[in-house]
């Protein structure tokens, strides 16, 4: 079995153990439902001589969900949030880190 199969077959495992339904809306076309591993992801950024903690939510997506590829300024319902697509990290097996800010709208 190929390396990228094995790593599909792990993403597809760990969003039906961890994973919730998110609803994601792209800026141009229709919102769908995909599952998803929301996370607060934690921070630590230095400042001069400062350190600042913050949380820094994120959520783990199979890119092979999208019918074209996510981008930024995306919304995404996770819950009852709405959050906008501020950064995408792909990981190089066909997944992505998708970073979240509060959505204004």
């Amino acid at each position: 079995m190929a390396a990228a199969d094995l790593a599909a077959r792990a993403r597809r495992a760990n969003r039906r153990a961890f994973g919730q339904v998110v609803t994601y809306r792209p800026v141009v076309g229709l919102a769908f439902e995909l599952e998803a591993i929301y996370t607060g992801e934690h921070a630590r950024r230095d400042l001069a001589e400062m350190g600042l903690s913050t949380g820094m939510p994120v959520i783990d997506v199979d890119l092979d969900d999208f019918a074209v590829p996510p981008a930024q300024g995306d919304t995404v319902e996770v819950g009852e949030v709405t959050w906008r697509v501020a950064d995408i990290r792909p990981d190089g097996d066909g997944g992505a880190l998708l970073d979240l800010r509060l959505s204004l709208e």
